[in-house]
């Protein structure tokens, strides 16, 4: 790891998708095209093989610069009394939730309410529209790439 973010905190999204290929690439295994997920090592490793790149902090800092910013999740259950379905689209300020079982939908200002207590779905003084059309509407474009198998 460079000095320069040694006892530094990295807040990009990883997600258990990314496991698979960061150990496929450090075992130098090819990393097949359907696997989701990416490998997460150049962020914090100086012997990334990361586009045959010297990994410095500026490389560091692209590979940050270029990381996933939202990731869309589908949860599925068979009992919705105990835990319903959800589908969610997660941004590190936003996180909009569409429970189908229900037709109802959540959304949460993460940065000032980090635990999910204040739904401001239908509160116009907390939420533009401009932002709740972007956000449904990238949500729509990822349900449906989800759907269709592609990698998201």
């Amino acid at each position: 790891m460079p000095k320069s973010i040694r006892n530094s905190t990295n807040d990009e999204f990883t997600l258990n998708i990314d496991l698979a290929p960061t150990l496929l690439q450090a075992a130098n295994i090819p990393i097949p095209q359907v696997m989701q997920g990416r490998d997460f090592a150049p962020m914090y490793s100086t012997n990334s093989n990361d586009a045959g790149a010297a990994n410095t902090s500026a490389t560091t800092t692209s590979v940050k610069s270029s990381w996933r910013k939202e990731f869309y999740y589908e949860w599925f259950t068979f009992d919705k009394v105990l835990l319903p379905s959800g589908l969610a689209l997660v941004r590190k300020d936003t996180k909009y939730i569409h429970w189908p079982e229900y037709d109802y939908e959540e959304l949460f200002q993460l940065r000032t309410d980090p635990y999910e207590e204040r739904n401001v779905f239908n509160t116009s003084l907390q939420t533009s529209k401009a932002l709740l059309d972007e956000l449904k509407g990238r949500f729509e474009e990822l349900k449906a790439a989800a759907e269709d198998g592609d990698k998201v």
